[in-house]
């Protein structure tokens, strides 16, 4: 069930977490994480959704060049490992 409030607690973002429907901004950022489709950051009294739509684009904007950089990553460990066999 998609979170309708804008406050939702930490159990239930542990949950989702654990479950794979949310994802952190990367794995060193975890502060902010995806969840049905929003952002949202971790506070003391819970998660908050972020409304703000430029905020949510940049994190949008920047998980992209991450996922991006880990790909090429994966790559080229991927390649120093064929020619390593060689």
């Amino acid at each position: 069930m998609p979170a309708t409030s804008l406050l939702i607690s930490h159990h239930e973002m542990n949950t989702a977490r654990n479950a794979g429907k949310a994802r952190p901004l990367s794995q060193a950022i975890t502060e902010f994480v995806r969840y049905w489709g929003d952002w949202w950051v971790s506070s003391a009294d819970g998660w908050l959704r972020i409304t703000d739509t430029h905020l949510a684009s940049r994190l949008d904007i920047i998980r992209a060049r991450l996922e991006t950089t880990d790909e090429d990553a994966a790559c080229r460990r991927s390649q120093q490992k064929e020619e390593s066999s060689w």
